[in-house]
Parts: C-alpha cells; sequence; structure tokens
C-alpha cells in the first residue's frame, strides 16, 4: 500500500503555488531535492521510516520532467528509519550520491548509506559503530581538503562524530565527541569563521559551535538553559559570512521562536532578540525563495501548516531592521492525505 503526501519543497521554488499530491512508499519522513539524472531538472528523495503496515522502509525517487511535476521513479529498502537523506557528490564522478541510514537488528549496528552516482544498484555501507540511535546526517568539507565529509549526531547517545572523506567516496570510521548537559536534537555544518574549513553546531538544551582547525575542533557555547530544535547555517544578512538560525516550537503557548546569531568574525556571534510568531512549527529550510539574493525561511509543523519568513533589499542594510521586518505572511496547507 503507498501514502500520498503533499511535496512541501516545491515551495521553495515559486511564491503562489499549491501544494501538489504524489503518491510514495508509506511513512514518509525526510526529503532532499539535487538533479540527481544531471538534466538540469532539481530532483526530489524521500526517507521513509520503517512502517509494519508493509514491512518497508527506505528512499524513494521521484524524477522531474522538466516543467515541474515529478513522477515516483523507484525506491530502495533500507530498514530502519531515515531521519535525513543528503544528495551531494562525494566522489570524481560527476552524478550526485544520496546518503541515507541503515540499521541491522541483528549486529546491532548502524550504518551510513551511500548510494553512488545515481546508481541504486551501487550501495557502499560504512559501520557507525554503535546503536543509540544517530538521528542526524549532515555533510562539509571539515578539513578544507575539497572532499565532502559526513557529519552525525545521536540524541540518546549524546554524541557527533564525523567520517572523513578520502576524496574517492570511501570514508574512515567515525571519530566521536561526546557532549554534556544536553541530548542533540538537530546539527548544522557550515563554514562559521575565516578558515573556509566547515564547523559543526549542534543544539538542545545548549547550543554549541565546534570549531574545525587543524589541530582539532575548538568548542564555544552559545547558550544554555534555552533549548533549541533545528538549527541552520546560511548567510542571514548577506554580509559574506555566515549566521547561525534556531528554531524552538513553542507548542504549549501556540508561538513559533526563531533567534538569529550573527557573525561577527573573530569565532564569535552576536545574539539577536529574539522573533515570535504563529502557528507553532518544528522544522525549516532556507533558501532564495523570490530569487533576490536574500535568503529567506520556509518552516512546517506537524499540523500542516507553514510559514515563509521572507526577506528584502530593502531591509538588509541592517541586521536589527531584517529581523524586525521579515516576517511577510503565514498560511495553512492540509494535512497529508493517507
Amino acid at each position: 500500500m503507498k501514502y500520498t503526501i503533499f511535496i512541501y519543497s516545491i515551495l521553495l521554488i515559486f511564491l503562489d503555488v499549491y501544494p501538489a499530491e504524489y503518491t510514495v512508499p508509506r511513512a514518509a519522513y525526510s526529503i532532499s531535492s539535487e538533479d540527481l539524472d544531471l538534466d538540469g531538472d532539481k530532483d526530489i528523495i524521500v526517507g521513509h521510516n520503517y512502517s509494519v503496515l508493509n514491512n518497508w522502509s527506505g528512499i524513494s525517487i521521484l524524477l522531474n520532467n522538466g516543467s515541474g511535476e515529478f513522477m515516483f521513479t523507484d525506491s530502495v529498502f533500507l530498514f530502519g528509519w531515515q531521519p535525513d537523506v543528503e544528495v551531494v557528490n562525494l566522489n570524481l564522478i560527476d552524478f550526485p550520491d544520496i546518503v541515507a541510514k541503515y540499521e541491522n537488528q541483528q549486529n546491532e549496528n548502524e550504518y551510513v548509506v551511500i548510494i553512488n552516482n545515481f546508481n541504486l544498484t551501487d550501495i557502499s555501507y560504512f559501520t557507525l559503530n554503535t546503536y543509540e540511535g544517530v538521528g542526524d546526517i549532515e555533510v562539509g568539507d571539515i578539513e578544507n581538503d575539497g572532499d565532502i565529509d559526513i557529519i552525525i549526531s545521536s540524541h540518546d547517545g549524546q554524541f557527533w562524530g564525523v567520517l572523513y572523506n578520502d576524496g574517492t567516496g570511501l570514508f574512515s570510521e567515525p571519530q566521536y565527541h561526546g557532549v554534556t548537559g544536553y541530548f542533540p536534537t538537530d546539527l548544522a555544518c557550515g563554514s562559521l569563521n575565516e578558515d573556509n574549513r566547515d564547523d559543526v553546531a549542534i543544539c538542545a538544551q545548549k547550543t554549541e559551535i565546534y570549531f574545525s582547525y587543524d589541530t582539532g575542533f575548538e568548542r564555544l557555547t552559545l547558550e544554555e538553559n534555552i533549548f533549541n530544535l533545528e538549527l541552520e547555517i546560511a548567510d542571514i544578512d548577506h554580509d559574506g559570512d555566515h549566521d547561525l538560525m534556531a528554531l524552538d516550537n513553542l507548542y504549549l503557548i501556540g508561538y513559533t521562536r526563531m533567534t538569529i546569531y550573527e557573525n561577527r568574525g573573530n569565532d564569535s556571534l552576536l545574539r539577536h532578540d529574539d522573533i515570535l510568531f504563529q502557528p507553532p512549527l518544528s522544522y525549516f529550510e532556507i533558501s532564495d525563495v523570490d530569487r533576490n539574493d536574500y535568503p529567506d525561511m520556509v518552516c512546517t509543523g506537524d499540523s500542516g501548516n507553514f510559514s515563509l519568513i521572507r526577506s528584502s533589499t530593502a531591509v538588509a542594510a541592517s541586521f536589527s531592521i531584517f529581523c524586525a521586518s521579515s516576517l511577510a505572511f503565514s498560511k495553512s496547507i492540509v494535512k497529508p492525505v493517507l
């Protein structure tokens, strides 16, 4: 049996569109978009959690026909759950690779899975040496060597780690780093200083940055005793460096809280006043929705709602004005059809 869902990612491309319905396997959970077949159009990759109704989990592919319409094309069975699916070029071949997850119940181990070069029969498995629930997967160039590495984190295990790419798409065993005082809910990866090495940000009851240096990682605790659910790294104020944005769902009072940490250089970030708006939302992505070279934020929630926070050149001269003026509109979408 299949699941009919609304694909929200297409909202990142156009401002005034209605959501489209596509039929995919059950338990759709995560989503990514990239040009898989190198035809110039972005396709959609969906990650699925395990469903006892059809004894299936894995990833499914919807290819773009060139006019913004998608066709369910194929799927790959990967037991477990798919908290994140990433699409990025990890080797010397032009076609992108799909990064997902696999769980082996017999030997109680988890694996990062690489579907190589958009070849759904060419799959590599890299051990994570843990069964504590890897819940987040990111990619980035930690060493600034031109090769994309894989970064993961575990909520229950209270750790994060890096699998280093040797340049050919083969990865080291994970090098783990423990965290104390919190249980990670999200991580983000991007360069937050001037050395072009991608850094790692992690959030939950604390928000921390681990700056990557030749000598190892150095930790900066941005905030304690405040819960951040989701993180994104992007150049929010359009000044040429990356900033950090955090989101939390304040469902008890019916609000979403966004916090922006402005990159001030020299490994320091300035926390700006929170942006509060309704409805309560849980997930967000950053994309230039209106194609004005300034980042916008699309947020979604469990109820099927989404909000668009839109920036413009008119307010970009001042970071504080950007924060105060960026909320554009909020709109509701009906829930997915079962």
